[in-house]
């Protein structure tokens, strides 16, 4: 990596000695046009709650109120709730592990009219005693935005069931809801359903849900057991039952480093112990299913839809930012590709060359990709600005706001996998990162030209190759690329945001201001 980012480093060193302006090529397809003390927290806003909370695991139980934390020394320091099922997009992070702290747990508010509908989520510190802290150790998760109020409190394990608070609670609570006390803390389902006993009167997480789908099964389709002899081969190329694997990994059932299928102390062991105790049957086919109902989550950004013209789009939150996930598609006229200008607004739909604005929306590209816009077009006359927020409307709906080149990088230190913000990764120019641009990109090759590489879409940003309309009145690169603009100029070129096909990272570039490039806009 670190040649790599001095080769990167030297060639832009060679463009500036040897040009006035910064211009990089774009993508040629053959044939074709191409927080606190350990850690860090969100950005603090006008409404916030906190919950106090504490749950035991089972499978690290070690007696006496206490969990061991033999994977204190190999536990990561970014947030493990970033897939599925979870799709947590958070950045919670800690710079060193707390010697108490046994694991990462998720912590979940869900609407009080609704038990199944997720308000908010935000992973924690899962210490030694139960207590469940945020990443700077305070002894109450914070949830920035969310007001206080009364909420169902959720608790999700990356191989535990989840479990649930029987009613809604008020937030934040003064006393610390235990869930290991089922008699004054009930749980959803009821404490012989949700719980399992680990002493008297003590209660735990029920562990061995490998999958994390709220199913406990030894035997059959999707069943947990199997994925623990899967691992094994997987890492170690060995078929045989009594291969082990070391490593953090939610196969590790009983939490101790080591995934092991058989033998004293195996993992599986502890999912056909837990159906037996909890269901009264021997059958190795029998299953256990957590109460606790599958999580749906809001949307915190809201509907939007533009007074200009009434097109509805949808929104996305990401970490702290709601931006649109689709392109722009506000289209107040139109201009055939080889009408350009640099201080004229000039608005684009891909392949359309005629003056038409409702036959330009009839396209099939205008409803897909929406509108290609030149930098007087997305300005609408404002100045320049790096500021965060922008500041500028420009052509976005009132209420949101054209990007700057830092609320891009924000963005991008949110998705990505190694570089979170404000890492100075994102204040290069060219292509950063790891797998930003691919944690953007829609998945598959139904817009994308394969193999769009790296498309996980994990962040719902659900970026469309949209192509771009160049200076010399082409329209290119079509199902190859995304573009997108920034409120920031760069010199006198226009700053955007560039995802390519045969890419997992993302281009931050500078190009002339009569390009025409999609826009995304984020809400004030």
């Amino acid at each position: 990596m670190k040649t790599n980012k001095i080769i990167k480093k030297s060639v832009l060193l060679f463009i500036l000695f040897f040009t006035t302006a910064i211009c990089y090529s774009q993508y040629f397809p053959a044939g074709g046009y191409q927080g606190g003390l350990y850690g860090k927290g969100g950005d603090q806003t006008l409404s916030s709650t906190s919950v106090k909370v504490k749950t035991l695991l089972q499978c690290p139980y070690a007696g006496s109120g206490l969990m061991n934390t033999n994977l204190q020394s190999i536990l990561p320091n970014n947030q493990p709730y970033d897939r599925i099922p979870w799709n947590h997009i958070g950045n919670e992070t800690l710079n060193s592990i707390p010697v108490n702290m046994v694991d990462w747990i998720l912590v979940e508010l869900r609407d009080a009219a609704d038990s199944s509908l997720i308000v908010a989520q935000r992973a924690a510190i899962l210490l030694n005693d139960g207590n469940i802290a945020d990443t700077n150790l305070a002894p109450s998760v914070n949830f920035d935005g969310v007001p206080p109020g009364n909420y169902y409190l959720c608790l999700h394990h990356r191989n535990h069931l989840p479990v649930m608070s029987a009613n809604p609670i008020a937030i934040p609570n003064a006393s610390v809801y235990d869930f290991s006390d089922t008699l004054n803390f009930p749980p959803y389902g009821g404490g012989s359903q949700a719980l399992i006993e680990l002493e008297p009167g003590v209660y735990g997480m029920i562990g061995g849900d490998v999958n994390s789908d709220g199913i406990l099964k030894y035997s059959g389709p999707n069943n947990d057991r199997g994925l623990v002899l899967q691992l094994i081969v997987n890492q170690t190329g060995s078929t045989n039952i009594t291969a082990t694997t070391n490593g953090y990994y939610d196969e590790d059932i009983n939490m101790n480093g080591t995934v092991k299928y058989s033998g004293p102390d195996n993992d599986p062991s502890i999912i056909i112990q837990n159906l037996v105790n909890l269901t009264g049957l021997t059958s190795i086919t029998t299953i256990f299913v957590t109460p606790v109902p599958p999580g749906v989550k809001t949307n915190p950004c809201g509907s939007l839809i533009d007074q200009r013209d009434g097109h509805e789009y949808s929104t996305v939150q990401i970490g702290s930012q709601c931006w649109m996930d689709e392109n722009l598609a506000y289209l107040p006229s139109v201009n055939p590709s080889n009408v350009g200008s640099t201080t004229t607004p000039h608005f684009y739909v891909y392949g359309y060359q005629g003056t038409n604005v409702a036959a330009a929306k009839a396209t099939s590209n205008y409803q897909i990709y929406g509108v290609l816009y030149n930098w007087p077009a997305v300005m609408d006359g404002a100045s320049s600005s790096n500021s965060v927020p922008s500041g500028v409307q420009g052509i976005c709906p009132a209420g949101w706001h054209l990007p700057s080149d830092e609320e891009w990088k924000i963005l991008e230190g949110e998705v990505d996998s190694f570089y979170g913000y404000p890492d100075p990764e994102w204040n290069d120019l060219q292509y950063r990162g790891t797998d930003a641009g691919g944690n953007l990109k829609e998945t598959g090759t139904t817009h994308w030209i394969a193999p769009n590489t790296g498309a996980t879409n994990s962040s719902l940003f659900t970026a469309l190759p949209g192509g771009y309309r160049r200076h010399n009145g082409i329209f290119a690169y079509l199902e190859y690329n995304a573009y997108f603009w920034s409120s920031t100029l760069y010199g006198s070129y226009g700053c955007y945001r560039n995802l390519r096909g045969d890419h997992a990272n993302i281009g931050r570039l500078n190009f002339y201001k009569s390009y025409g490039y999609s826009v995304r806009c984020i809400k004030d």
